[in-house]
């Protein structure tokens, strides 16, 4: 497979070099690395590595981190055709990110500026939900990479899609676009998986890109849905009361820059967002807590009827984020960032009503040690909050082993510090 993927890049770029000497063409890449420390405390040990007696640790990590990729792009001498190919290479040691080693494809997409006020996209770029992205450069992954995103940070993807862009005017653009659907899964959803899934409507997205003085916004919603379809072999599917598990989100991300300040921040809300295939920063809490309680996915219960059908229990989301940047010298800065975000889930008093906190912040300093040479050193500290779980009368059963039925139990907290290099060609 590694063999293939290399032959299928040098491909790319032998035609990207091809090209009529008319049309602009670009070739390049970047290698992210990063060497840091985590450390973890005794709280996050226990619930995370399922021990009571676990004691704290610190881990090193030094990784080619998923940042580092190969592309090449092109447009043609009009300027109304291009496209880019790109790829992300994996390094050996990001196993810890819960990435493996190898090619990842990053773009594949082709558009048409159809006029000077329409463009179509299509293939596999950036979504557009949540369109701006927590700047954290500390390049490695602790805890399953869910420290990565940032709280607060749904993430900005990259999916196969459609794209159409049509600007009103030079301070407001607004974008409609379909992307593929989600296969996410729900929890306690018992023998059945993927294979009931009857899904054929895409994700669709809307976002507006407008600008008012120093300030740009992009304000944007996405919905879809997941359609399960009833298996004569399994009773649970059988017994649904709604075939369809829904999600939905809002995002409002803004950033402005004033002389050597530069600020950006974006709030998010919606519903079972970990059902989109949206990346985010939602760790899978284990220890004595099942399934993935704490990230915001719909969950598969009893609907109250006393018939014994099941229905999706919604997971409501809301987190935000927020980056300061000051310009301290000329070739260094001074960065910090805080984000938060809270889960919650609401059972309709069959079991246990659950919510779920946490909150980060980091400093870093950006170094230019030359042009395309880039150093960032940081420190920050996750705070994972904890699980609050209000059991209904009788429903003591359903509270996860190891947890109070009112206040919850602190999930523990992680320290990362380290730096990380980007150099770009």
């Amino acid at each position: 497979m590694k063999k293939f993927g290399i032959i299928i890049l040098a491909a790319v770029f032998c035609m990207a070099l091809a090209m009529p000497a008319m049309a602009k063409v670009r070739v390049g890449g970047a290698v992210s690395y990063g060497w840091g420390y985590g450390n973890y405390d005794q709280d996050h040990m226990r619930n995370y590595a399922g021990g009571a007696f676990a004691d704290e640790k610190t881990n090193i990590d030094m990784s080619v981190t998923i940042g580092t990729r190969l592309f090449a792009s092109w447009i043609n001498s009009k300027k109304t055709l291009g496209g880019e190919i790109a790829f992300n290479l994996v390094g050996e040691n990001s196993a810890a990110s819960g990435l493996t080693e190898g090619l990842r494809t990053r773009f594949a997409y082709a558009w048409w500026q159809i006029n000077p006020k329409v463009k179509l996209t299509v293939g596999q770029q950036w979504v557009m939900y949540s369109w701006l992205t927590a700047p954290q450069n500390n390049g490695v992954g602790f805890t399953g990479s869910s420290e990565n995103a940032g709280y607060g940070n749904v993430g900005n993807d990259r999916e196969p899609g459609i794209r159409l862009d049509v600007k009103f005017t030079d301070s407001m653009t607004v974008s409609l676009g379909a992307f593929a659907p989600s296969s996410g899964i729900a929890r306690n959803q018992g023998s059945w998986n993927t294979a009931d899934d009857e899904t054929t409507s895409p994700r669709w997205e809307i976002m507006v890109t407008g600008k008012l003085g120093p300030f740009t916004f992009y304000p944007s919603y996405m919905f879809g849905k997941i359609a399960y379809e009833a298996d004569l072999s399994d009773t649970m599917t059988q017994q649904l009361a709604d075939n369809d598990l829904s999600y939905w989100g809002f995002s409002l991300p803004v950033k402005a820059s004033f002389g050597p300040f530069d600020f950006s921040g974006e709030y998010n809300t919606g519903e079972n967002l970990g059902n989109s295939s949206l990346w985010g920063s939602w760790p899978n809490v284990g220890g004595g807590v099942p399934g993935v309680v704490g990230r915001p996915l719909a969950e598969f219960g009893l609907d109250g009827s006393g018939t014994g059908r099941r229905m999706f229990y919604d997971a409501e989301y809301d987190g935000w984020w927020v980056q300061a940047k000051y310009k301290a010298f000329k070739k260094m800065s001074i960065q910090f960032i805080y984000g938060e975000e809270e889960v919650e889930m609401d059972r309709f008093g069959l079991a246990a009503d659950w919510k779920a906190d946490r909150d980060m912040w980091m400093i870093q300093f950006p170094i230019t040690l030359q042009p395309f040479f880039f150093l960032t050193p940081y420190y920050g500290k996750f705070d994972l909050g904890s699980l609050d779980f209000n059991a209904a009368t009788g429903a003591g059963t359903a509270i996860p082993a190891g947890f109070s039925l009112l206040d919850g139990e602190p999930l523990g907290e992680v320290t990362v510090y380290g730096a990380g290099f980007w150099i770009m060609f």
